[in-house]
């Protein structure tokens, strides 16, 4: 089953728990267990979206640009690497659920994922 199917079954509660890491998709946070909670920006939003939408798909750094950036002038490959690194500091301990996928792009891998409770 897809991610983004279960999260649809559930558009009220938009949310992952993944090693104690909450996602919350309706505010745009990330709880961390130490109780620290950040708020995403626009494209680290958008980023984390499509690659939890498209699990366990790779995505390609093409496909991230086309969807997050739009027609943004003259984003590259670097500007989605360097969201990813934003999005795994963001993470915490869950950071290690997007998998780089060398010459490729992205994957979003959890080994173990609860949903909207």
């Amino acid at each position: 089953m897809r991610v983004h199917h279960v999260l649809k079954d559930h558009v009220s509660q938009r949310r992952l728990v993944i090693e104690g890491v909450e996602i919350d998709f309706d505010v745009r946070s990330i709880s961390v267990p130490d109780g620290a909670t950040q708020f995403l920006g626009q494209k680290e939003y958008e980023v984390l979206w499509i690659l939890v939408e498209q699990a366990p798909a790779v995505v390609s750094r093409d496909q991230i640009l086309d969807r997050a950036w739009k027609e943004s002038a003259n984003p590259s490959h670097r500007t989605v690497d360097n969201c990813i690194v934003s999005l795994r500091q963001a993470l915490g301990p869950a950071g290690e659920c997007i998998r780089s996928v060398r010459g490729v792009g992205y994957q979003w891998l959890p080994k173990e994922v609860k949903y909207g409770e």
